[in-house]
């Protein structure tokens, strides 16, 4: 049964949407959320022409269907939300092409990787062990990984610990990893240097990393890795 505009309107009249990501649709309609076309633009520094490409916490697919428009061959996204899926999976089929959604973790899920490119982009801080976490995108990658942290500068962090507005700002420089609870869950904050000691010293999965700015916050990093 194809996806007519009718059908369309009437698939995103019964559905709650999150509005983390708008999604373009055929007959000129969206799924409804903030544009994240300039993000796109910045972690997609680099060609994915004629690479496979995973995205980690895909959310609804969003960077998938972007990979796919700058010349990915597929693209493949992991999200534990069954509800975030359920979207993708209906997205994908609405507009078609080489897409493929599992709901899990990617700690537990068996995935049929490995992929030339992973995204990895504000999972990292959610992980039980960050280390272990990461070695395991590594091994999915057969080129490089793109992730994105947040940084010891991250408010919920200093705010946690008690440190002022003014020493904050300092923070970001020194290799330091600082742990906050969030609902009886750690969250992880890495400086950049102490990013990269950690996966190219300590836990070397990666040759070189590089930096750059986030779209997403002030307080947050994207990082460029390369195996």
């Amino acid at each position: 049964m194809s996806w007519d505009e009718k059908r369309v309107r009437d698939w995103l009249a019964k559905t709650k949407f999150e509005g983390y990501q708008r999604i373009p649709l055929p007959h000129g309609l969206e799924i409804p959320g903030k544009d994240r076309s300039p993000a796109a633009k910045t972690i997609f520094r680099d060609s994915v022409k004629g690479k496979s490409v995973l995205d980690v916490g895909c959310n609804y697919g969003y960077m998938c269907h972007e990979a796919l428009a700058r010349g990915a061959t597929s693209a493949t996204g992991i999200d534990y939300g069954a509800d975030r899926i359920s979207v993708a999976r209906t997205a994908a089929e609405i507009t078609g092409g080489p897409l493929s959604f599992f709901e899990g973790t990617v700690e537990t899920t068996k995935l049929p990787g490995p992929y030339d490119v992973v995204l990895f982009l504000n999972v990292i801080h959610h992980m039980p062990d960050p280390l272990a976490g990461m070695r395991r995108i590594a091994e999915l990658a057969r080129e490089r990984v793109i992730a994105e942290f947040p940084t010891p500068g991250e408010r919920l962090w200093w705010k946690h610990e008690g440190i002022g507005r003014i020493r904050r700002r300092f923070l970001d420089g020194l290799p330091l990893v600082g742990v906050a609870t969030e609902e009886g869950r750690p969250q992880w904050y890495f400086s950049p240097e102490a990013f990269r000691a950690a996966f190219t010293l300590h836990v070397p999965v990666f040759k070189k990393i590089e930096f750059g700015k986030s779209h997403t916050k002030d307080s947050r990093v994207l990082a460029y890795c390369t195996k």
